[in-house]
């Protein structure tokens, strides 16, 4: 009997990639609003529409 290949834990993987590139992504758009309060809130709401995709 063979083994099946694991399957990638997505949701580690995305969570990685969040903690990894939040704070970049916040600065980024900090410039566009002038409010670092609404540029994290915009980076949360992308982050949840692109999990959820």
């Amino acid at each position: 009997m063979t083994e099946r290949p694991t399957e990638p834990d997505h949701a580690a993987e995305f969570d990685a990639f969040y903690a990894a590139t939040a704070a970049r992504v916040v600065a980024a758009v900090y410039a566009m609003p002038g409010d670092l309060a609404e540029a994290g809130n915009a980076v949360q709401e992308a982050s949840v529409r692109a999990w959820q995709r």
